[in-house]
């Protein structure tokens, strides 16, 4: 349980675009709903994760834009997102990733970009990215299970996205949930250093940041004010 300023303003987002029927969305837009996924998971009328984007799918993002919904490319294959990039006209978010030529092994997981597509993105100012706390997103192994280590992983993620984005568009976008149930669900190790669900864990990931040459003005940018920033463009 955590305690939370009473004065605090939430904004929500929707993983699963298949909880709602794209009619819907003109409606929604007056909520604290500010962002949509287009894929998690399985593949929908919307898109295809082999295939990419459906006639439909085009159509939603028609939809999205026009009531200046923040698209949110997470689980998108790499393969598609400079082309969904592309074609769409209002802000995006790539909320929870991490870069895949940071793994040891080279193979694509869930939510990883590799480096030549991050360059590609890199000058469409339009996109916001995410860096995950989740050591099967972000870690040089995906199951690892040392703090330390995992710590140092979310740093150096940190610190390519910004070599290569620039210090303006990239985030924290943690991924918090259910641990104990994804576990058992995906068969893997999930985890997230507990430190990181208290004011602790961000002193630790600041100090390693320090360490990997940002300077406190670069941090606060990711470690709150761009996620503001973004926030407040809508």
């Amino acid at each position: 349980i955590i305690e939370l300023p009473p004065n605090i303003v939430w904004h929500f987002s929707i993983e699963n675009i298949n909880m709602v029927n794209k009619e819907w969305l003109p409606l929604l837009r007056g909520t604290k709903i500010k962002s949509i996924q287009l894929f998690h998971n399985r593949c929908n009328s919307y898109y295809s994760y082999n295939n990419g984007l459906t006639d439909i799918g085009r159509e939603l993002l028609d939809i999205l834009s026009d009531n200046q919904y923040i698209l949110d490319l997470s689980h998108v294959n790499d393969k598609h997102l400079y082309e969904i990039c592309r074609i769409y006209d209002g802000l995006i978010s790539i909320s929870h990733c991490g870069c895949s030529d940071l793994y040891r092994e080279r193979y694509n997981r869930t939510n990883s970009i590799s480096q030549n597509t991050l360059v590609k993105l890199s000058n469409m100012n339009n996109i916001y990215f995410g860096i995950a706390f989740l050591n099967d997103i972000i870690c040089e192994v995906e199951n690892e299970q040392e703090d330390c280590i995992i710590y140092k992983n979310i740093a150096d993620q940190i610190t390519l996205f910004t070599e290569i984005i620039g210090n303006e568009r990239v985030m924290l976008g943690p991924d918090y949930f259910n641990m104990e149930y994804f576990s058992k669900k995906f068969n893997t190790a999930l985890k997230i250093p507990k430190e990181l669900y208290a004011n602790q864990g961000f002193e630790n990931l600041r100090h390693i940041l320090v360490k990997n040459n940002l300077t406190s003005y670069e941090i606060d940018n990711v470690f709150f004010k761009n996620g503001m920033r973004l926030i407040s463009n809508i």
